[in-house]
């Protein structure tokens, strides 16, 4: 299933509550070029004309006339591309990948950029092996590269969808499969073998991550607003992977390794879960600060929003998730998701009534 818009990398803390890979300089549009293109055009033209006329009148009249024309043009013409001059592609760097995405394939793009780069060059997990260019296939940061290559050169939307959805975090199938990604982010993630990580292992073996997640669904809800990769609910293996992920960057693993958990948890990656005000705070605070006063947290906003539920919105099953209209939760949470890449949006995702300019004076998610 094809997501209806934006993807977003912020996570769902709310839900439920190194080598370095490197920087590299940036163009105006975002994207690495670590090569360096050296043009060097010699033309060298030496025209040397000289004309000796020599008239000497003795007994014996001599002419000599001497003209010697010497015409030498060279051109050489260098030009060499590569990577620090070493004669060696750059290697794939995560400032490449994370800015690359925001620009052309912002439906997986992980946002924030420091979301982004925490998870790409964490200092503690490898969770995105570097690889090498020219990648392919397989679980690395190269092989991201490639298809968002392939994104930036696609000649048709369709194309781009595709290749953007192989050049994502979660690798959409292609970069690694859905399992090969899962069971390598949670092998090194929710172990004892992380200082960060207090609880059990997730798996006591790489055989037993691979057992569990054979079975787990990869069918995400039809409709909702973001992509598949990014849509932190549900009982899929592409929900443990975002939370798995969000694990990383937000270096909480005790929190989020138990929602990557099988069998699912009710409250993130299970058809149970229900659309909630933390995880509308979550993205409200991150993308559409205004929407609170100054200085409101997490705790705070959930406050307010759940003090309308009942009386302004209804707390709804899990299909909610794809209200694009009415009083509902689902709604409110639609619409949130869509804002890191519209910020025009968080008008229509306003909790408040207060404030509603949209519909002549009424919310997109209010009663008709």
């Amino acid at each position: 299933m094809r997501s209806l818009s934006w993807a977003i990398g912020l996570c769902m803390i709310a839900a439920c509550s190194g080598d370095s890979k490197g920087d590299g300089g940036t163009d105006a549009s975002g994207i690495i070029d670590g090569d360096a293109d050296t043009d060097a055009d010699a033309d060298a033209d030496a025209d040397a004309d000289t004309d000796a006329d020599t008239d000497t009148d003795t007994d014996t009249d001599t002419d000599s006339d001497t003209d010697t024309d010497t015409d030498t043009d060279t051109d050489t013409d260098t030009d060499t591309d590569t990577a620090g001059d070493t004669g060696t592609p750059a290697a794939p760097d995560c400032d490449t990948w994370c800015t690359g995405m925001a620009t052309t394939c912002g439906e997986e793009a992980i946002l924030p950029y420091d979301s982004c780069m925490a998870l790409c060059d964490s200092p503690t997990i490898d969770a995105m092996p570097v690889g090498s260019t020219g990648d392919t296939s397989g679980n690395t940061l190269g092989c991201r590269l490639h298809w968002l290559e392939e994104a930036e050169a696609a000649p048709t939307e369709p194309e781009r969808l595709a290749a953007c959805a192989s050049a994502a975090a979660s690798g959409g199938e292609v970069c690694g499969s859905w399992c090969d990604n899962y069971c390598d982010l949670a092998m090194n993630t929710c172990t004892t073998a992380n200082p960060n990580y207090t609880k059990a292992d997730l798996y006591v073996d790489r055989a037993a991550c691979d057992a569990a997640c054979a079975p787990m669904p990869t069918d995400v809800l039809d409709g909702v607003s973001v992509s598949d990769q990014q849509f932190g609910y549900g009982d899929t293996v592409l929900c443990r992977l975002h939370h798995l992920q969000v694990a990383v960057w937000q270096d909480h693993a005790d929190l989020h390794c138990e929602h990557a958990a099988q069998p699912p948890n009710d409250a993130t990656c299970s058809d149970q879960a229900r659309p909630n005000t933390a995880n509308y705070c979550a993205f409200a605070l991150e993308f559409c600060p205004t929407l609170f006063p100054p200085g409101t947290d997490q705790g705070m906003c959930m406050g307010t929003v759940d003090a309308l539920v009942g009386p302004a919105y209804i707390e709804g099953p899990f299909p909610s998730f794809t209200d694009d209209m009415g009083p509902t939760l689902g709604c409110l949470n639609y619409w949130i998701m869509q804002t890191p890449l519209d910020p025009l949006l968080c008008e229509v995702a306003d909790w408040d009534p207060a404030n509603w300019d949209v519909n002549g004076g009424a919310g997109v998610c209010s009663r008709p």
